[in-house]
């Protein structure tokens, strides 16, 4: 299904949003007395110094998240993947929250299933993490992992490399709230998109609405 939209409506706008003196008279010199030489000191005994010691510090213990390979997120399912995901994130309980949408972007004729991560672990000021999950070999893969800074989100009817292009709000701490064109590329939809082309606020895109409701 494909609406027109003209994303920055004013109704769509509420929803995105460190002396010197004389010198003394010389006097004179007092006579030298000699005094025996005082007898010398009976030479130190030397002791070899301990041997060091060799071992080498134990490596301090880091974070088990920060060690481990990232490997391939794979699940026979979205919900599988999901949890495999945020397992290796050790994120549980509260910090588990997400949202998931589905929506073909690559024109296959399988879903994908985009996943908005919801808690303060996975947000900041800029935005929340935004996981494309791709359906490969009968199991859903983490494709791209980028950052969603408000929703909506639009997944256009254009696209890019047979990818739809995605019309995501960024915000970024120099410009604020903008809209920018997301494109598909080699490696995925690129991690951070503050820096693509901007969206005209005036500009109707064809495409679905996705997360409207969060």
């Amino acid at each position: 299904m494909s609406f027109r939209i003209s994303y920055f409506s004013a109704a769509l706008l509420g929803l995105l949003v460190g002396c010197s003196g004389a010198p003394a008279p010389a006097s004179a010199p007092a006579p030298a007395v000699r005094e025996p030489a005082p007898p010398r000191p009976a030479p130190a005994e030397r002791t070899a110094p301990a041997p060091a010691d060799r071992t080498p510090p134990a490596p301090a213990r880091r974070a088990e998240a920060a060690t481990r390979a990232p490997g391939a997120v794979r699940g026979a399912t979205v919900d599988q993947a999901v949890t495999q995901f945020l397992a290796r994130e050790g994120a549980t309980g509260s910090e588990a929250r997400h949202v998931v949408e589905r929506i073909d972007l690559n024109g296959d004729g399988v879903d994908e299933a985009l996943v908005l991560l919801r808690s303060r672990r996975h947000c900041s000021a800029r935005g929340c993490t935004l996981l494309v999950l791709e359906r490969r070999n009968d199991a859903y893969e983490v494709h791209s992992r980028l950052l969603l800074g408000r929703t909506p989100l639009i997944a256009a009817d254009s696209r890019t490399g047979g990818w739809r292009d995605l019309v995501a709000p960024i915000t970024s701490p120099s410009a604020g709230m903008r809209l920018m064109l997301v494109r598909h590329a080699a490696g995925g939809y690129p991690a951070d998109p503050a820096q693509l082309a901007v969206v005209s606020p005036t500009k109707e895109i064809d495409g679905r609405i996705l997360f409207s409701d969060d």
